[in-house]
């Protein structure tokens, strides 16, 4: 695979591709997760080790916890990338 597929030319036209995209990712965010208990809820198991979760009868909710958050995540970085590409083509 080409290597410059993968460079950032203007970070800074990133970073502010990032700060535009902050709208969608909080409308994402809603669709995704019921409110910020379910959110940092999400976070919380991100972070918990899996045995801890499956000691505490909390594996499902921790692996569902954690899905939604990684999802959440490769939408906003796919926006940002996506909105990064476009900016770069136009400016």
């Amino acid at each position: 695979m080409n290597p410059s597929v993968w460079t950032v030319d203007r970070p800074v036209l990133l970073f502010v591709m990032a700060l535009v995209s902050l709208p969608l990712y909080i409308w994402i965010g809603r669709w995704v997760f019921d409110d910020w208990e379910d959110f940092l809820e999400s976070l919380r198991y991100l972070y918990q080790p899996q045995w801890l979760s499956a000691l505490r009868g909390e594996w499902h909710e921790d692996n569902w916890g954690s899905i939604k958050f990684l999802c959440f995540l490769i939408l906003c970085a796919t926006i940002a990338t996506g909105l990064y590409k476009l900016a770069k083509l136009l400016f």
